[in-house]
């Protein structure tokens, strides 16, 4: 199995020495014994696994490969600045922790399914086989067997973590040997001995493992507080890399980020028509835009509208205002990574993963304003798919093709020039050109993020007929974390100047230009 995962050294003061399990007598919070505090931690994370297996989670990794460039084979530097990123690879689906096939969750993928999407190349034209389920293993330290007989907890000290106050413990497993047991460090939150961070590695591969060439890598996995007081499981960050010995060449360097959430509960389900099936004229006005709305709620792929929400119905507002157009258009946001936005009535809909990337105000405007445009022009096309159904549940075995939502090349041209007529009398009027600058580097790096810019469900953000010529070098590319998701399923922008290092741990994703640029 290969997993792949990060070691994030945050760099946070440890103020007590290691203490072994056999002093009992040095270990003593709330006035516990050692063997009863760790017998508490065990007993709290096997609360939180039975709390996740009464949800249905949806599960999301969004992985880069990067390289050095090459000459006759070898880097033509070391310098791991100077690496860009060569592939990428991305999966999306939803899981069920009750329901076990050989002793293993059974993950049902919307994304990931056909063999091509699990392999991702490497140096040298060679590729890696991943495995999507690794991913979901590095939200927990063991899914299966985190108890006494399984692991040994050492408590190591007190830390500040993200200003929560912890115990902090090494985690060894009692089998050394074991492929697949976890190696590493924990932070308790030691009010209700909760797991609030992970960051480790699972160890081996040892015996016919290695043989097949598996491969396990560290991982950094960080928790959650849900407003009643439980710390759920939401974001894992991984940053390997590993050179040949004998000259420093690069094997392979893996960038990425997994997020885990819950889908939505049935109290919180909305009513979904016939629209995309028996659609006919006495239609109601908008129930295409509701039902698409509502599957993609249902399916827990949307996020609830919150702060983020109103800041674009703000720019949306300033748009349409100053164009004089009537129709009130407002936005929600896609709970996923690749960079897409689409219109739906009078509903607009742009990823989270375009909030990371674009670098400011006016190329959203200049996004949004091409949506507002499909709007007024009518340019928006109808849902294919059956609706009533959860787009999870489709018995194909390809990939979720989208919802049917394609533009031709006038269609997509005459929304861009009408988006650019709508901001001319708006403060981005002067801003176009930087945006320009920006989604044509956007789309001249494109083919080495291939699936991070590619639509799964609206419209792509590149388009070929309206980027143009790169002008000039505008800085890097970068896929922050400040429009971060949380667990109760609603978008938070974090403010980068009051950034802790915490918050800065996903910046850079896409590094400097890539091989080749």
């Amino acid at each position: 199995m290969l997993m792949l995962g990060v070691s994030v050294g945050l760099g946070l003061p440890v103020t007590a020495q290691q203490v072994p399990p056999d002093d009992q007598s040095a270990f003593e919070p709330h006035g516990l014994s050692y063997k009863q505090v760790t017998r508490k931690i065990f007993e709290r994370e096997h609360k939180t696994l039975a709390e996740l297996q009464g949800l249905q989670l949806v599960t999301e990794t969004y992985i880069q490969s990067l390289q050095n460039r090459q000459h006759d084979g070898l880097d033509t530097t070391t310098d791991i600045n100077a690496e860009g990123a060569t592939d990428d690879a991305y999966f999306l689906g939803q899981v069920n922790l009750i329901h076990l096939e050989d002793d293993q969750p059974i993950e049902n993928l919307l994304y990931g399914k056909d063999w091509e999407d699990r392999y991702i190349k490497i140096r040298g034209g060679l590729y890696d086989k991943l495995v999507p389920l690794g991913n979901l293993m590095m939200f927990f330290v063991d899914l299966f067997s985190f108890d006494a007989d399984t692991y040994t907890l050492t408590y190591s000290g007190e830390e500040n973590v993200g200003g929560v106050q912890c115990m902090r413990f090494s985690v060894t497993p009692n089998d050394h040997r074991a492929s697949g047991r976890f190696s590493g460090t924990i932070w308790v939150e030691p009010s209700a001995f909760q797991i609030i961070r992970i960051e480790g590695k699972f160890i081996g591969p040892f015996g016919y493992r290695k043989l097949r060439n598996d491969r396990y890598f560290h991982f950094d996995s960080w928790r959650e507080r849900t407003e009643d007081g439980r710390w759920m499981p939401t974001f894992t960050c991984f940053d390997e890399r590993r050179t040949f010995r004998e000259d420093g060449n690069l094997d392979f360097h893996y960038r990425g980020l997994s997020f885990l959430w819950p889908a939505r509960t049935r109290s919180q389900q909305l009513a979904i028509g016939n629209s995309a099936i028996d659609k006919g004229a006495d239609e109601p006005e908008g129930i295409e835009e509701r039902d698409l709305v509502a599957r993609l709620q249902n399916d827990g792929l949307l996020a609830a509208p919150g702060t983020v929400e109103k800041k674009l119905d703000g720019i949306v507002d300033e748009i349409t205002n100053a164009a004089g157009i009537g129709k009130s258009i407002h936005c929600r946001v896609l709970l996923t990574t690749p960079l897409e936005a689409m219109a739906m009535g009078h509903t607009i809909i742009v990823s989270r993963g375009l909030l990371n990337v674009v670098p400011d105000d006016a190329v959203l405007a200049l996004v949004l304003a091409r949506q507002i445009a499909r709007v007024e022009l009518d340019f928006l096309g109808h849902p294919s798919q059956d609706l009533r159904r959860s787009i999870f549940d489709s018995p194909d075995k390809h990939d979720f093709g989208g919802f049917g939502i394609r533009d031709d090349v006038e269609t997509r041209r005459a929304a861009d020039s009408r988006a650019r007529f709508l901001l001319s009398g708006t403060r981005y009027a002067s801003a176009t050109s930087q945006s320009d600058a920006f989604l044509a580097r956007l789309y001249g790096q494109s083919h080495r993020f291939k699936n991070l810019v590619r639509p799964r469900f609206g419209r792509p953000i590149v388009q070929e007929e309206t980027s143009g010529k790169v002008p000039g070098y505008v800085g890097r590319l970068h896929l922050d974390d400040n429009y971060t998701l949380s667990w109760d399923g609603t978008i938070k922008q974090k403010s980068i100047t009051n950034a802790t290092t915490d918050d800065l741990r996903a910046k850079q994703l896409l590094g400097r230009p890539p091989v080749g640029q």
